[in-house]
């Protein structure tokens, strides 16, 4: 064993980079949509029904799908 991080073969840093910066846009976009849901109506509402007892947006999916298709492309 020569280290104590093994790297498959093939791997290439530039994967690394690109997962790392998918992360932090999704984490980005991801507060970006949890301020802009509510003024686009994307929230889903308190009723008797839900747990919730606040109005919770919707829109964080969005911002995790947006850094995924960037980063595959």
């Amino acid at each position: 064993m020569s280290g104590w991080l093994q790297v498959p073969p093939g791997f290439q840093a530039a994967q690394l980079l690109a997962g790392g910066a998918a992360a932090l846009l999704a984490a980005f976009t991801t507060l970006i949509m949890r301020w802009l849901s509510p003024h686009l109506g994307l929230v889903s509402r308190p009723s008797t029904n839900r747990w919730s007892a606040h109005v919770t947006p919707l829109g964080g999916g969005v911002g995790l799908a947006l850094p995924l298709l960037a980063a595959t492309t």
